[in-house]
């Protein structure tokens, strides 16, 4: 799939049409890919996506995030009980493929989550708007896994994020997080985000254009209470009292940001973790090229 195409598709729908644009994320694959495997997991997930295929119209646009998500501009679609009903439709076929994998021994649901924004009520931008699905995607849940974008649920995005700091507030930072975990025993994790240039043909007023959007992006994926520096081609983050599946969970909405602005194929991005811990820090367990 040429993801900048579809990108470019996405962009000049939301500009000009009418509709919905939601981000479908797959739940439980991790899960599933534990109990029945590597090869078996890929052909699940390849029927999954014509699950989905087959819930849009021929005039519907829709793009992969990554393995497990996917964005999907639903042209002309403005009734949200439409849209439950789709997601009631993909999620009935999937809990029937699953099961035709199930045994008596192992059975593994997988669900779906969605996150959806009304075009263009509610903006024609679309790297704006695929921000507004992440958000609702957030607030979905077991009882609620289909969730609307509502600005009143929103505070100003002047708000929202992580906090810039310079290397030397970093700095300070870092050491009184050290001291503060020592004596309360609650690890935090520093990730470290390289940028490279996959694009030859890529200027470098082009190259920090795309840095400055997606470091305005990672901050927008992280808590208030976590910090940010940037030093160079290289992003370092701050992410106190966090678990490691959530640090998982930061890591793919970084790389399906990446996908969603159609720059996978321009730009690659390295993260390195370390966990830090009331003694040390602990050795890196998550590296992630992207």
């Amino acid at each position: 799939m040429n993801n900048s195409r579809i990108i470019e598709r996405l962009s000049n729908a939301c500009a000009t049409e009418k509709g919905l644009l939601a981000i479908v994320k797959m739940d439980n694959l991790i899960m599933f890919k534990d109990v029945y495997g590597k090869d078996v997991i890929q052909r699940f997930q390849e029927e999954c996506e014509s699950i989905i295929d087959s819930s849009t119209e021929s005039s519907d646009i829709k793009g992969c995030l990554g393995t497990d998500e996917f964005v999907i501009f639903y042209k002309n679609m403005h009734d949200k009980q439409e849209m439950k009903d789709v997601c009631s439709y993909i999620e009935k076929r999937m809990h029937e493929l699953a099961a035709e994998y199930a045994s008596d021994e192992k059975d593994v649901s997988v669900d779906i989550s969605v996150g959806a924004v009304m075009v263009p009520e509610q903006g024609t931008n679309y790297e704006d708007l695929f921000d507004k699905a992440d958000k609702a995607l957030d607030n979905s849940t077991d009882k609620n896994n289909v969730v609307f974008y509502d600005f009143s649920d929103v505070k100003a995005d002047s708000d929202d994020g992580a906090m810039w700091l310079s290397a030397e507030e970093y700095n300070t930072v870092h050491r009184f997080l050290e001291n503060y975990i020592h004596t309360y025993k609650n690890p935090a994790c520093e990730l470290v985000i390289s940028f490279s240039e996959l694009d030859e043909d890529l200027s470098q007023m082009e190259f920090d254009r795309i840095l400055e959007s997606m470091s305005g992006a990672v901050k927008m994926t992280l808590r208030k209470s976590d910090v940010m520096m940037k030093r160079g081609d290289k992003l370092f983050l701050l992410l106190p009292e966090i678990t490691q599946q959530h640090t998982i969970s930061v890591v793919n909405r970084l790389k399906n940001r990446l996908y969603s602005l159609g720059l996978d194929d321009t730009v690659g991005m390295h993260i390195d973790s370390h966990m830090i811990g009331p003694e040390r820090e602990y050795p890196v367990w998550l590296k992630a090229v992207i």
